[in-house]
């Protein structure tokens, strides 16, 4: 776990909520500022650039693939050769300071060949949220490209 992170970005999918370290985002879009996208069950949207088109993901609230119909905004991950995203009902920002994160080693085989797409954890009483491992995360989107 990178020890600069300030923000963590939360994220909302339906009711449950995620959180991704900022340094992770390289774009965060509006619904209203992509495309539409009619080509992909899986993919809600796409982010049109001058160097070709990033697909936004659609997920459920278990990071499964699945049509949604009511999201917001888009969160963009750096990846080869496109960079990758995953829509969602809300992104805002947190500070490290608010939060109380703790390492989380989930049991069985990682779903990727980078590792598990968890790592860490926000506990704070009965509330928990757990943190994305970016890479790994990454690598999970990018997995989806072949469904």
């Amino acid at each position: 776990m990178e020890l600069n992170i300030r923000q963590y970005l939360r994220l909302k999918i339906d009711e449950t909520s995620f959180l991704l370290p900022s340094t992770a985002s390289l774009a965060i879009e509006k619904r209203e500022g992509l495309s539409s996208s009619t080509d992909s069950r899986l993919v809600a949207a796409w982010r049109q650039t001058s160097r070709g088109r990033w697909p936004a993901y659609s997920l459920d609230e278990q990071l499964q693939p699945a049509p949604r119909d009511r999201w917001s905004r888009a969160v963009f991950l750096n990846a080869t050769p496109n960079p990758v995203g995953l829509v969602t009902d809300e992104i805002q920002l947190i500070p490290t300071d608010q939060l109380h994160i703790v390492p989380f080693h989930p049991p069985g085989p990682a779903p990727t060949t980078i590792g598990h797409v968890f790592n860490a954890a926000h506990v704070d009483g009965d509330d928990m949220l757990m943190v994305l491992e970016p890479n790994a995360f990454t690598a999970y989107l990018l997995s989806l490209e072949g469904q």
